[in-house]
């Protein structure tokens, strides 16, 4: 008997040794679940604070308004132009500190001029900081979260031979600050036209020179409107109010090409600004080098503007369509918009030194010019080289293939004529005497004969 109860106390023991162990491991199994629990929400709450802590923090700097004249205070001085420029921090949780800000000037001359001009005085740039220290030195800056400094930029003086010689203006400022991720520095270009200034209403008067129409076959008359050097700071329909006006009928087009009206809406970047990644360093292999695409900085612009997984896709599509000897594939992968993008040496100085993109809202715009014109108008894209011309937009009053017969001959050119707006005249818009009237006159000549004898 004393064997069995033995027996029966040792299993009893083993089952109670083996509940033990099997509770331990379980609560072990909880304590590890939430140890990891807790250390995934710590890691989580740390790699969050790591984003925030140094995400949208940067700073930039744009034009606050446009340039204006600025008279001096001695009428020997010259005449100085003047801006304001923004630095504002973009970051709502750091401040930046502005230690540098210079600034620099290029006097483009006109093309006529190019090779004879000189200024009479020597063009300087100064910063004018917020206290109004006039120096030339820059005290250091902070500004807060969310905020912006605004810095007055002075150009000049310019005489009156110098600014009948000038075409444009381009400034450069730039910057350099202290924030989360280190010294940082930024670039901002302004270009604008003296030219533009002269007048009261920062408008000039019409031109002195009176242009010529030139027939279009059968198509009309065209006329090409020469204008000052356009830049962000001018308004396409002031613009055409002011130069196309005077010589415009009824029925007459207005037709605009498109990199001036980009670059009237700002859409152009210096290389400068551009950082290209690898996927821009393998494009560029595979395209042309005279292409626009043919070098890095073009390259990542077209990235920007289609995205990543689109421009792949392009490639792709555009590496088997060269093999089976079919052109143009990557270009329409891409879309319309690459076709619009220029390269540096692709528009007229300075912006040759610029990539300038393709124009935006062209519908808008151009039904914007008939509200406040009243003139139909067009955005066109014509190359006389490639013979490859396109409409972008166009009022109701109008259709593409009036425009492309009127536009054949690329009346506006592709050299440094200055002349970014043609004047059309359909030919189905002149005036054609009728014939019951030519007979009439006809049948009166005999009369003015004998009068005059």
């Amino acid at each position: 008997m004393y064997g069995v109860g033995f027996v029966v106390s040792d299993l009893q023991a083993g089952r109670r040794q083996r509940f033990r162990c099997a509770m331990r491991r379980f609560v072990m199994m909880v304590c590890l679940f939430i140890a990891g629990a807790a250390l995934f929400v710590l890691l989580a709450r740390i790699v969050v604070w790591f984003v925030r802590a140094f995400q949208n923090h940067s700073y930039s700097m744009k034009l606050k308004e446009n340039w204006r004249r600025q008279e001096s205070e001695s009428s020997h001085d010259g005449v100085y132009f003047q801006t304001k420029v923004s630095i504002k921090n973009n970051s709502s949780q750091r401040e930046y500190i502005v230690s540098s800000l210079t600034a620099t000037a290029n006097v483009v001359a006109k093309d006529e001029h190019r090779s004879s001009y000189s200024p009479s005085r020597e063009i300087a740039v100064r910063i004018v900081p917020p206290d109004g220290r006039t120096d030339g030195y820059w005290p250091v800056w902070v500004i807060e979260p969310g905020k912006e400094l605004e810095v007055s930029l002075v150009v000049g003086p310019f005489a009156d031979e110098d600014i009948e010689k000038c075409a444009a203006v381009w400034a450069r400022v730039r910057a350099e600050a202290h924030g989360p991720h280190g010294i940082e520095a930024e670039l901002h270009d302004t270009i604008f036209s003296p030219e533009r200034l002269l007048s009261p209403d920062d408008l000039l008067e019409s031109p002195a020179c009176d242009p010529s129409w030139c027939d279009v076959k059968e198509a009309g008359k065209v006329l090409p409107i020469r204008t000052h050097m356009l830049t962000e700071c001018d308004d396409i329909c002031d613009i055409i109010n002011k130069y196309v006006k005077p010589y415009a009928s009824a029925g007459d087009i207005v037709a605009i090409a498109e990199s001036p009206v980009a670059i009237m809406q700002g859409r152009y970047v210096h290389p400068d600004k551009v950082k290209p990644g690898w996927l821009a360093h393998l494009g560029c292999i595979l395209v042309p080098s005279k292409t626009s695409f043919g070098r890095p900085h073009g390259m990542q612009v077209l990235i920007d503007l289609i995205g990543s997984l689109r421009f792949v896709k392009a490639m792709l599509i555009g590496q088997i369509a060269e093999r089976l000897k079919i052109r143009g594939a990557f270009y329409r992968a891409c879309g319309p918009d690459s076709t619009l993008v220029d390269d540096i040496s692709g528009t007229l100085p300075p912006y040759d030194s610029f990539i300038v993109l393709g124009p935006t809202e062209t519908e808008k715009t151009v039904a914007e010019i008939k509200r406040r014109c009243g003139l139909d108008a067009a955005i066109v894209d014509v190359s006389y080289c490639t013979r490859n011309n396109t409409i972008l937009a166009h009022t109701d009053g109008t259709t593409q293939e009036e425009l492309l017969s009127l536009l054949a001959p690329n009346p506006a050119g592709n050299d440094n004529e200055g002349t970014p707006i043609v004047l059309l005249r359909p030919s189905r818009c002149l005036q054609v005497l009728p014939l019951k009237s030519r007979t009439a006159d006809l049948l009166k000549l005999p009369s003015v004969i004998d009068t005059i004898a």
